[in-house]
């Protein structure tokens, strides 16, 4: 893969609450909007917003199941903020709302087996790598 586009998903992930645009992730790698839209899509097969969105919706759903962070405080980590449109985002990748993800998975454990972090709750403890 282009090391542009791999700076450029690693900003990503790096980044994953903060508001990013186009023209911020071009300017990363020095390159016009339209020539990184391009560049990217043909190294990775998606859009920079669809795989920020992807990138988003599967670092919510690790959180979901491995911490005991609020579905509130899982939007605001993850850069999705708006309630309505995270629990749709999350319903149609996932099939069901954040919250009933949380409760038929982090208790059966039938999706991972990861443990479940209990002793850390609040946002400020979290990092991201």
């Amino acid at each position: 893969m282009d090391t542009r586009i791999l700076t450029v998903l690693q900003y990503l992930n790096e980044n994953i609450a903060e508001p990013i645009c186009l023209e911020k992730l071009a300017s990363i790698i020095n390159l016009s909007s339209s020539r990184f839209s391009h560049l990217f899509r043909s190294e990775t097969g998606d859009t920079p917003a669809h795989r920020l969105k992807t990138l988003r919706l599967e670092k919510a759903k690790a959180l979901l199941l491995n911490t005991c962070l609020t579905v509130k405080q899982v939007r605001s980590v993850t850069g999705l903020i708006d309630k309505d449109h995270f629990r749709r985002q999350f319903k149609q990748s996932y099939g069901v709302s954040p919250q009933k993800y949380r409760n038929r998975f982090q208790h059966t454990g039938d999706l991972l087996s990861t443990p479940i972090v209990k002793e850390e709750c609040s946002i400020a403890h979290l990092t991201y790598k």
